[in-house]
């Protein structure tokens, strides 16, 4: 599976995610709002996921939690949470560069 995504904080604690995942040849995009916070240089983000195409958990959450580094990047995991069977159906860590 491979998911890119764009992710904006904003000052009022909401965030908008939006994106495209591909998995098994098959490309669909995605897009998320909800809150964030942050503790210290953690940020963590959670809201619910939609996709352009139907899928068998239509009520996946999208959650972020990722770490401020001095040099401006940030380190993070991405979890999406299937809430039927409550449990993580998948889980990327990455490291990615701040953009203006």
């Amino acid at each position: 599976m491979l998911r890119e995504f764009g992710i904006e904080f904003y000052a009022n604690g909401t965030f908008e995610a939006y994106g495209t995942e591909t998995e098994d040849g098959t490309t669909f995009e995605f897009q998320a709002e909800g809150s964030w916070d942050m503790q210290g240089n953690v940020i963590s983000a959670s809201g619910p996921e939609l996709s352009d195409v139907a899928v068998n958990a239509p009520d996946l959450t999208f959650t972020f939690s990722g770490a401020l580094q001095s040099d401006g990047s940030m380190t993070y995991r991405h979890d999406k949470i299937e809430p039927s069977m409550g449990h993580v159906t998948n889980r990327a860590l990455s490291a990615c560069q701040r953009r203006n």
